[in-house]
């Protein structure tokens, strides 16, 4: 009987030792951390981690290199253990390590006038930077941390985003109306597929066979009568057309809808926002888009990592970052901070 009650004992003992330590791990997979750049000309580079909130530097890029940023920052993308950190009015991009903030290089555009809009990475060697004030796009050898500009490629006006699938380079012309597809095996521009009145966003799906451009319409960028904002749903395989639909919902009329970003999930959503909504469409086959959520939400960012859609919400003062549940479409948590920022990157 002594036995058996000993047995009981320690059986129990592991049970709760067992329940305690999946509670730790459960704990710690919550915990992570994005930066924010304040909305400024010298702005500071916030690390923030959740879900509490807490600021752990508000300015990471002055602690690690001694220096403020020299501009105002447009944009954030994640490579290979590196962070590119755009700024346009200077004519060049940051780039830092991703664990300890430290400057690698500086990618300089100056002595040609180009501003950097976005950038993409078709292999481990070589980044394609669109310039939006131009009509080229530029290669950056990053191999064995060169950071230099190896050539440039003619291509449309305003080429204001880009996006790889494989070798293929997609190029949004905004003010040509047209997207350039690069073949980085070549470096050369080999085919021009007219799409609808100026592309300015451009994403590609889960598994690389389709590459989906958010056209703005006319009158949204400029003067004169306004045309529908309209998604095109191109084919990699063969760069063809598949499908054009008209960015709308309910009382969000395309005519009035300005599209000012996409993201697409890893089930094939994307998610268009808009001045009032954010909007969603299958990435592969089109069809009339619903709405996901209402309010003025900018930034929208897919992170791959937790499986979560993320939205900025700027309340000026302060913003809102939203992290939407991809699979219910619902809202999971809402982090809300006083600071005005201008852009986001989960980490």
């Amino acid at each position: 009987m002594k036995k058996l009650y000993l047995i009981l004992l320690i059986t129990s003992f592991v049970l709760i030792s067992c329940r305690n330590e999946e509670k730790l791990i459960d704990n710690t997979k919550l915990t992570w951390n994005f930066l924010a750049v304040t909305d400024s000309d010298t702005p500071a580079l916030m690390l923030i981690e959740l879900p509490d909130g807490t600021i752990i530097n508000n300015d990471i890029f002055l602690s690690s290199n001694g220096e403020q940023l020299s501009g105002r920052v447009t944009k954030m993308v994640r490579f290979r253990g590196l962070i590119y950190l755009f700024i346009p009015s200077k004519y060049k991009i940051e780039v830092v390590n991703d664990t300890n903030f430290k400057r690698v290089a500086t990618i300089d555009f100056s002595s040609t006038g180009r501003e950097p809009s976005d950038i993409c990475f078709p292999n481990a060697t070589d980044a394609y930077v669109a310039h939006g004030n131009d009509t080229s796009v530029s290669i950056v050898d990053i191999h064995d941390s060169l950071f230099r500009v190896a050539r440039s490629i003619k291509v449309g006006v305003h080429p204001v985003a880009i996006a790889c699938s494989g070798n293929q380079i997609f190029v949004a012309n905004q003010k040509s109306n047209t997207v350039s597809l690069i073949d980085s095996r070549n470096h050369e521009e080999v085919a021009v597929i007219q799409v609808q009145t100026a592309p300015s966003y451009i994403d590609v799906n889960y598994d690389g066979t389709k590459v989906v451009v958010i056209s703005l319409g006319a009158g949204k960028i400029d003067s004169g009568s306004k045309s529908p904002a309209k998604a095109t749903i191109i084919n990699v395989s063969n760069h063809t057309i598949y499908k054009t639909e008209e960015i709308s919902y309910d009382i969000y009329s395309a005519v009035n809808q300005i599209p000012n970003g996409i993201a697409i999930s890893d089930i094939d959503r994307a998610y268009m926002s808009c001045q009032e909504n954010v909007l969603s469409m299958d990435a592969n086959f089109g069809g009339k888009p619903y709405l996901t959520i209402s309010g003025k939400f900018t930034n929208p960012y897919f992170d791959f990592m937790r499986n979560q859609l993320i939205l900025l919400k700027d309340n000026n003062p302060g913003f809102e970052l939203y992290v939407i549940d991809p699979n219910n479409e619902t809202v999971k948590n809402v982090y809300r901070f006083t600071t005005n920022v201008n852009c986001f990157l989960p980490l």
